[in-house]
C-alpha cells in the first residue's frame, strides 16, 4: 500500500483510514493521469458487491481519501470532472510513471550505459509489492519484463566488455526477480567458468537443481549439465 507521496517536490507521510483508501489512490496512479469513469472503479475494487452497496463504499472511499490529503496539505490532487476521475500527474513524482516511460531500442553502449542503470535504479522491487490487486497483476508482469529486459542488456554489454562481476552481479539480481529462469542460471554458471570459478559455479548448479526440484520435481537440463560436464 502507498505510504508516502511525493508531491510538490514534497514528501508526505499518508496515513489510510481503511485499505480501500490507499488502494484507491494507487488505482488512480495507475492510470498515470487518464479519466476512470466511476463504474470502472467500483468495478474492479468492489467487483463482489451489489451496485447499491459497491456506490456507497466509492463515495465513502473517495471522501476519506480526499480528507487524508488534505490533512497533510495536499489538496485538488484528485481531479473529478461529469463522473470521471484522475490523478494530477504534474503535481507527483512517481517511479513507475519514470521507468514505465522508458523506451529504447538502441543496445546498450559506452554512451548510453548510464542511462539504463539508472533506470535499473528506479525499479525497487515488484509493482505494488506487498499488495494483490487483481487490477494490477497485467501491468505488474508488463513492467517485470521490461525490468528483466533491461537487466539482460547491461549483461551482455559488460559481458562484451570482459567485466564479468559486474555481468555477474546483473545475472543474480535477474534472478532475485525470476530465480525459476533456468537460463538466467545458465548465463551466471557460464560467466563464474569465464572467470575460472568453478566453485560458484558448482553452487549456482547446485541451487538451480534444489529450486527445480522443489518446485517441479524435474533436475536441470542438458545445458546445463553440459556446462559442468555433469551427466
Amino acid at each position: 500500500m502507498i505510504k508516502a507521496i511525493l508531491v510538490d517536490d514534497e514528501r508526505l507521510a499518508l496515513e489510510w483510514r481503511t485499505s480501500k483508501v490507499g488502494e484507491l489512490l494507487a488505482f488512480l496512479i495507475h492510470h498515470k493521469g487518464e479519466k476512470v469513469s466511476r463504474h470502472l472503479i467500483i468495478d474492479c475494487l468492489w467487483e463482489h458487491f451489489d451496485v447499491e452497496r459497491a456506490t456507497a463504499h466509492f463515495h465513502t472511499t473517495i471522501y476519506y481519501l480526499r480528507q487524508s490529503l488534505n490533512s497533510v496539505g495536499i489538496k485538488d490532487l484528485i481531479l473529478h470532472d461529469k463522473g470521471f476521475y484522475r490523478i494530477d500527474t504534474n503535481r507527483i513524482d512517481c517511479d513507475y510513471y519514470k521507468f514505465d516511460n522508458f523506451v529504447s531500442d538502441n543496445p546498450v553502449n559506452s554512451e548510453n550505459i548510464k542511462l539504463y542503470e539508472n533506470y535499473i535504479k528506479l525499479y525497487k522491487g515488484g509493482y505494488l509489492e506487498g499488495n494483490s490487486y487483481p487490477w494490477s497483476q497485467q501491468l505488474k508482469e508488463n513492467l517485470e519484463n521490461k525490468y528483466m529486459d533491461i537487466l539482460l542488456r547491461l549483461y551482455h554489454y559488460y559481458l562484451n566488455e570482459q567485466n564479468l562481476p559486474t555481468a555477474a552481479k546483473l545475472l543474480r539480481k535477474a534472478l532475485q526477480s525470476n530465480p525459476l529462469a533456468e537460463d538466467i542460471h545458465a548465463k551466471l554458471i557460464r560467466v563464474y567458468l569465464l572467470a575460472n570459478d568453478r566453485v560458484s559455479a558448482m553452487k549456482q548448479y547446485d541451487a538451480l537443481s534444489w529450486i527445480l526440484k522443489d518446485e517441479f520435481g524435474i533436475e536441470p537440463g542438458d545445458e546445463v549439465r553440459q556446462l559442468l560436464n555433469i551427466r
